[in-house]
């Protein structure tokens, strides 16, 4: 709607967004197969973990969650501040993976980790479907690209 000249402006909104660094934790987890496999099949053909990436490189869940703020600190970033927010694809990372496993080994989680955005929602509110949160990435690629 184009205002007229009697309206008033009631809201501008704005995001800044910056991306100012990439990290991946692999997380070592405690139990392996009869084989020493690390990671199934499923997972390992839907990501790009591999056995020797944790093996090599893989840290206790601790240990990655340290990292991070370690991380954060080091580039003057504030995590407990009202303008961080983490950005996941879809609610299962932190709520139904994070969360229980931090639970099980009595780990207390910085309060930044319970507000999030997640982006499948983001994306299905920015088209206007939000009944129909779209189900992987190149959805929302697609969701994004037909709706401009």
């Amino acid at each position: 709607r184009i205002p007229n000249e009697k309206s008033s402006v009631l809201s501008l909104d704005f995001l800044l967004f910056q991306i100012v660094g990439v990290q991946q934790y692999p997380i070592r987890p405690q139990i392996a197969d009869v084989n020493e496999n690390i990671l199934s099949e499923q997972l390992t053909s839907e990501s790009v973990l591999t056995d020797e990436i944790i093996k090599s490189s893989g840290r206790q869940i601790e240990d990655a969650l340290n990292e991070f703020d370690v991380y954060c600190n080091s580039l003057h970033i504030d995590p407990h501040s009202a303008g961080f927010r983490l950005v996941t694809d879809g609610q299962l990372p932190l709520r139904q993976c994070l969360y229980p496993e931090a639970y099980r080994k009595d780990i207390e989680l910085p309060l930044y980790y319970s507000v999030f955005y997640d982006l499948r929602k983001e994306v299905a509110r920015y088209t206007g479907k939000i009944d129909e949160p779209p189900l992987c990435i190149a959805d929302m690629l697609d969701c994004i690209l037909f709706s401009t």
